[in-house]
């Protein structure tokens, strides 16, 4: 479908959104699945805003990026669990590289999915489907992911041949890989950032309800999402999931409270 190109505000209601064909379509309720930077710089642009200005959410500090490497092969590796961490030599220090100095490091931690661990009818017979993700900076940093791209998943490809999957190299049969720019560009996310807003004390759910008066149906969605994160401090991707499974609960709530409403949804999926 049609990318959502404005919310429509009308006063301190959202009665519909604008699409980028130029179609309007109305509704009685407007929840956006989008980051909070986008949202409000984009979708509401038209909306003058004090609080949630564009200089202050360049000012956020904002989640890491993720490089996603999408493939299948020829053979199935039995061994291999639906879900495996694979940690790299550091720590602390890789944390760093990706949150603080947004360096791409030589050295990486994966996770990696495997569905047809079990459900064998997301592969071929015989086959294996696969996605390894692994946690990097966000577009702040300097990486050339048009350049290093290839390269990055070459690195990854060797580490789970030389550890996981023996002999992947000659059974790789399907190959798509996903980086920050990708994020930023298909799914619309701030900087590349695969989860918005860090979730550190003061971009938490408290903070956000007691400052936000405008589009409350938003700041309650973002707020539970926040909550979530910043209760159980996940940062590892293998957690994402919680991502999308908070705000889908929110907006159940939503349509709970409000059945009566029409709701009209600009979700804009993020992994």
């Amino acid at each position: 479908g049609d990318t959502v190109d404005t919310i429509l505000p009308s006063g301190r209601h959202a009665p519909g959104v604008r699409l980028s064909s130029g179609e309007t379509v109305p509704a009685d309720i407007v929840v956006s699945n989008s980051d909070p930077a986008t949202t409000y710089s984009k979708l509401l642009k038209d909306l003058p805003r004090r609080r949630w200005s564009d200089g202050k959410l360049g000012r956020q500090d904002y989640s890491m990026g993720l490089f996603v490497w999408y493939f299948g092969t020829d053979r199935r590796y039995d061994d291999v669990g639906h879900h495996t961490m694979l940690f790299g030599p550091r720590y602390k220090g890789l944390l760093k590289d990706i949150f603080k100095t947004k360096v791409l490091a030589e050295d990486f931690s994966l996770y990696l999915h495997r569905p047809s661990a079990n459900d064998p009818s997301v592969a071929p017979d015989g086959c294996d489907a696969y996605y390894v993700l692994s946690p990097v900076p966000n577009l702040q940093g300097d990486a050339d992911w048009e350049t290093v791209a290839e390269q990055y998943r070459a690195k990854i490809a060797a580490e789970l041949e030389a550890t996981l999957l023996p002999g992947l190299s000659k059974h790789i049969v399907s190959s798509r890989i996903s980086t920050p720019l990708d994020f930023r560009d298909r799914l619309l996310s701030w900087q590349g950032a695969a989860f918005s807003l860090q979730p550190n004390l003061f971009q938490s759910a408290i903070n956000i309800l007691y400052s936000s008066q405008q589009y409350m149906s938003l700041t309650v969605l973002y707020s539970f999402q926040h909550l979530v994160l910043s209760v159980f401090k996940f940062q590892s991707p293998i957690f994402s999931h919680l991502n999308h499974g908070s705000c889908l609960l929110a907006g159940v709530f939503a349509v709970a409270l409000c059945p009566h409403q029409s709701f009209c949804a600009t979700a804009i999926p993020v992994l």
